[in-house]
């Protein structure tokens, strides 16, 4: 049979001639390079699982981190409200607290004021209730029932030791504001440098340390300023517009309540003189002098010396637990004889000083207290 293609024999003869064989190990060779291979992608293909659970586990950890961090967030966030929420409920209790303080402090120095005040009543002095006979003494108890009537500021002049505070205290007494304190501010005992301080106050009101001024103190009372010319001048002016405006009865519906403070001061200077000298302001001096009491030395009715004696005794037998019932006539002679420039506080120092050296019933001057003449 005759073959289709005659020449593919020789075709097939010359490519079977045209290539050469492999050299010997080369298929073995080839097969140890693919296990290699095989190897090698196997542990790719390991090193990928083990990267991807690296990855899942840190993604996993990154995540419980994450929740933590926001828990923990949340937690302190929480805490820190809270301590806020503390911290402001103690600040306002701090503030109330302070604020309690200081309506303590005011509270405090109120009622050791009123105290004061109840302290004098309890012992009235001699001046208190101006025993004796003399018109001089008889004038003044009318000047002091007048002025206990009025609620205008009331100036009371008079020598050292006569009884000024006395009067002052009377007037207040016999006032319809004897319910309430009538606070003393003496002007001899407070320097220039805190005369401001201890009138009017100190601090904000309802702040720490904040101290009450006696002006405030002497609410619906009375305020008696002693030994005013001795006020600085460059407080005067305050004080007359505090005058003015406390002691004014409040305009509109309160029309006709009494002023918030009275005013009632002393001296033992001549204040006219006072203001021709510049030491004193004028205004200042017309709104106290309107109804001026002048209080009497003791040389100018020295016949209101035997009561004054017998009530002076009567205070201090229950001050020293004595019991002196009279006067002796050569001390009552000697007591009528002095020149009392120390005037009443002269005579109830001189008297207390022999009650406490001598034995009663009968108030006899010793000696040596005797026999000292002025």
């Amino acid at each position: 049979m005759k073959m289709p293609y005659p020449n593919l024999e020789k075709i097939q003869g010359r490519r079977r001639t045209g290539f050469r064989r492999p050299p010997a190990g080369a298929e073995a060779d080839a097969r140890k390079l693919l296990q290699e291979l095989h190897l090698h992608k196997i542990e790719l293909e390991m090193q990928s699982e083990e990267l991807l659970r690296a990855q899942t586990e840190l993604k996993e950890t990154w995540t419980r981190i994450d929740q933590r961090v926001v828990a923990r967030t949340m937690e302190l966030t929480r805490a820190l409200e809270s301590l806020s929420a503390e911290v402001q409920v103690r600040f306002q209790a701090e503030q109330s607290l302070h604020g309690a303080f200081d309506e303590l402090e005011a509270v405090k120095e109120r009622l050791l004021s009123e105290n004061a005040y109840l302290q004098e009543l309890v012992g009235l002095s001699c001046c208190e209730r101006f025993p004796g006979p003399s018109p001089a003494m008889a004038g003044l108890k009318a000047r002091i029932e007048a002025a206990a009537a009025a609620e205008t500021p009331v100036l009371v002049l008079g020598e050292a030791g006569t009884g000024k505070g006395a009067v002052a205290r009377a007037i207040h007494c016999r006032s319809a504001r004897r319910h309430r304190p009538m606070v003393l501010l003496d002007c001899t005992s407070v320097s220039p440098e805190r005369m401001e301080a201890v009138l009017f106050g100190k601090g904000r009101a309802g702040s720490a340390g904040r101290r009450v001024g006696q002006f405030e103190l002497a609410s619906q009372g009375t305020l008696f300023l002693s030994e005013i010319a001795l006020l600085p001048l460059a407080l005067q002016a305050r004080v007359l517009e505090a005058v003015r405006e406390l002691g004014t009865p409040a305009p509109g519906p309160l029309a006709g309540n009494r002023p918030e403070v009275r005013i009632i001061a002393s001296s033992n200077r001549d204040l006219q003189l006072e203001v021709g000298r510049g030491r004193f302001r004028e205004d200042l001096h017309a709104c106290l002098a309107a109804s001026p009491i002048r209080v009497p030395p003791l040389r100018e009715h020295r016949e209101d010396i035997p009561s004054l004696v017998e009530l002076i005794m009567a205070g201090f037998n229950r001050t020293l637990g004595k019991d002196f019932r009279t006067v002796s006539q050569r001390t009552l002679g000697i007591l009528l004889a002095k020149a009392w420039p120390g005037n009443v506080r002269e005579l109830k120092h001189l008297i207390e000083l022999t009650m406490i050296a001598t034995q009663g019933p009968i108030l006899e001057l010793p000696p040596r207290l005797g026999d000292q003449r002025h």
